[in-house]
């Protein structure tokens, strides 16, 4: 499973979508519009995921403090791209 939220329009417009995608089938298997990128939308995510009989297995996050922990019981990973940027 793969996650990540981004944000497009205008700065102020605050609009942004939360994915989160099969890295096996390569589908979005579910994503909610947000406003902020907060531990607790992807808290939601992932309980309807497992309330849909989703297991997951290992999941790609972003920096974001919190998920981590949020992450805790599952094999986890951080971007790629988050790790070089993170490291610029």
């Amino acid at each position: 499973m793969v996650c990540d939220a981004t944000f497009y329009g205008k700065k102020k417009d605050k609009i942004g979508i939360l994915v989160f995608k099969d890295k096996i089938s390569k589908k979005i298997v579910i994503w909610k519009h947000i406003n902020s990128e907060t531990i607790d939308e992807y808290k939601y995510l992932i309980s309807e995921l497992i309330d849909q009989g989703f297991t997951i297995k290992s999941i790609t996050i972003d920096g974001k403090r919190g998920l981590y922990r949020l992450f805790n019981e599952i094999q986890k990973q951080m971007c790629h791209f988050h790790q070089i940027a993170i490291i610029r």
